[in-house]
């Protein structure tokens, strides 16, 4: 391969990483943003933004807003604090940060490979090319995945832009404490590793070496106790600020879904279960097998036992019984549980508006 060609090469690899880095959320916000904001639209109906503005702003209410009115309240409030616009600042900053980490690798190649016109004034060292090669090797992984499942908020952005920032100094402060032959392989595998993984690595690192308490969490989340909730779920719940079954309980469930990207009906179903959690906690996986998995199937449930059908009764009766003996709780103390869960103000929302939508 002549000096050219492999100038060349080294030009096209770093403009497809850079386009990388950037297209995926940029195809996002122009396709599936816009179906989710859809969907979520055509869900709020009237009578469930009635029930939501209730439930969570009633001053819009006490406004007077109704119907056409109220839509259109909803939807400018979901411009101004959702709108693509918002995309655009971290976008910005992760094209020209990334703009400048690549051209500096590029000059970096060019000066290792000896190649024609490459400035030898200017030449990074291994570790630091090394660590930010694995920072973009964890960004362009990163949004691939998001792109997959359609799950890119502003807030991923950022996460990139200072992912990039941080690369080089982690790569060094970490690649320090190992042998001079491994540092520039540490360094790049560490930029492959999650953010939080890199900071709880840098921390453990850290104690061991001041002698301190390392006070990072380990175990599982609460949230993972829920049926529907696993860690990876459990882990973007947390950077949502709700660490706990009953902060997702009372959770605003469209606000929640658009911070999230999860579909609605999953979030309402998975409010459903924490509700429900609340009154029975460990007890919810041992009912679950009985259709009373989450608030609104107790509710579905509470309505044929006192109101069904002989039928209907008959069955609710059999299966009050087997959830008691599950819980190894009297029938009379689980009905009286059941009836809170199903007037809980809260669960007469979730049912509201998914009988709405």
């Amino acid at each position: 391969m002549s000096n050219e060609q492999y100038t060349a090469v080294i030009y096209c690899a770093c403009l497809i990483a850079w386009l990388a880095t950037l297209l995926p959320s940029i195809v996002f916000l122009l396709t599936s943003w816009k179906e989710r904001r859809d969907e979520l639209f055509s869900i709020m109906t009237d009578g469930v933004l009635e029930s939501y503005y209730k439930q969570f702003l009633p001053s819009a209410l006490k406004e007077g807003k109704n119907g056409p009115a109220l839509r259109s309240a909803f939807q400018g409030s979901f411009s101004r604090q959702y709108g693509r616009r918002l995309y655009v600042p971290p976008l910005l900053l992760l094209g020209g940060l990334s703009a400048i980490g690549l051209w500096g690798v590029v000059g970096t190649l060019r000066v290792w490979g000896g190649l024609t016109g490459a400035d030898q004034s200017f030449s990074w060292s291994d570790v630091t090319t090394a660590a930010l090669i694995g920072g973009f090797t964890w960004i362009i992984s990163d949004q691939l995945t998001r792109f997959r499942t359609r799950d890119f908020t502003s807030y991923d952005v950022y996460n990139c832009v200072f992912r990039l920032l941080i690369a080089i100094p982690v790569g060094y402060s970490i690649a320090a404490f190992v042998e001079k032959k491994l540092q520039v392989p540490i360094a790049f595998l560490l930029g492959t590793f999650p953010t939080s993984s890199l900071f709880t690595i840098a921390r453990r690192l850290g104690s061991k070496t001041l002698k301190i308490d390392d006070d990072a969490v380990n175990g599982s989340s609460e949230l993972e106790q829920l049926p529907s909730v696993g860690k990876a779920f459990a882990e973007r719940l947390k950077d949502e600020g709700i660490v706990s079954v009953v902060e997702l309980a009372y959770a605003d469930p469209v606000n929640l879904t658009i911070r999230t990207n999860k579909q609605f009906a999953y979030l309402t179903d998975c409010i459903s279960q924490a509700l429900l959690w609340i009154y029975i906690q460990d007890g919810l996986k041992k009912i679950s097998a009985l259709s009373l998995r989450g608030a609104q199937e107790v509710k579905s449930f509470m309505h044929d036992l006192n109101s069904g059908t002989a039928d209907e009764k008959a069955a609710a009766q059999n299966t009050l019984q087997a959830a008691a003996d599950a819980l190894k709780i009297g029938k009379d103390e689980l009905l009286e549980t059941l009836g809170q869960v199903a007037d809980d103000p809260y669960t007469l929302f979730l049912v509201k508006i998914w009988a709405g939508s």
